[in-house]
């Protein structure tokens, strides 16, 4: 009977030992301040307006030189929460993110990628950026208006060097006119060797309406035949 006393005291104060741990770690949990600091994007709706399209929206372009058409159309939308870690130039934050994924065309491009960055600040339009991809997984920033107009930024990479050429007022393509078009351009190694010369024409709420590729003298460009928007 003695054995049997002492193993329930035994249990008792194990019992015991495990109630206050349980008590001091209740209390340092509710201690511990979980607020995130880590300031969070949004992507601006202004540049919703010129990258932002919902599935079913769907273009066709033409080959410039040949005048075979194109089409590409939105499937899905794949929207995610990313974050960037501190560097030298700037803090950890977290951004939006929107990956407007395309259907199987000619074109070989796979999606488009809308990433949040801090917000504008005054006279500026938006410093998200949009970049577009290729089925083999290569890709290119084609849109950031957040740059300074005519200033080379040198992105390194895949992405090159980017330029804001032009806001234009009025832009006409294959007798349609489009207003408040970002003109960019994009120098990129292609080979150890070469650079390709990209320009990009967007317009609000139609999207990609122009864009050319200048390789070893060669230009292949594509502009908007017509377009079917859903925003």
């Amino acid at each position: 009977m003695s054995i049997n006393i002492k193993s329930s005291f035994e249990k008792i104060k194990t019992l015991k030992i495990i109630v206050i741990v349980v008590i001091v770690f209740s209390i340092a949990a509710c201690n511990v301040n979980t607020k995130n600091d880590t300031t969070y994007y949004h992507v601006t709706q202004i540049f919703k307006d010129y990258c932002f399209y919902k599935t079913g929206s769907s273009w066709t372009y033409q080959n410039d030189k040949t005048g075979a058409t194109f089409n590409l159309a939105v499937k899905d939308i794949n929207s995610y929460v990313g974050f960037q870690v501190e560097s030298q130039q700037s803090p950890a934050y977290s951004y939006d993110a929107i990956e407007i994924l395309y259907d199987t065309n000619n074109l070989k491009l796979s999606k488009g990628l809308i990433s949040a960055g801090p917000a504008p600040e005054a006279n500026e339009i938006s410093n998200d950026l949009y970049r577009l991809f290729w089925n083999d997984g290569s890709f290119i920033l084609a849109f950031a208006p957040g740059f300074p107009m005519g200033v080379e930024q040198r992105l390194g990479g895949q992405e090159g060097i980017y330029t804001n050429l032009d806001l234009l007022p009025n832009y006409t393509i294959n007798n349609k006119d489009y207003s408040n078009v970002y003109h960019s351009q994009v120098l990129r190694a292609e080979t150890n060797s070469d650079t390709a010369r990209y320009e990009f024409y967007f317009a609000p709420h139609t999207g990609l309406i122009h864009w050319l590729k200048v390789l070893k003298g060669v230009t292949t460009s594509y502009s908007l035949k017509k377009a079917q928007i859903i925003q």
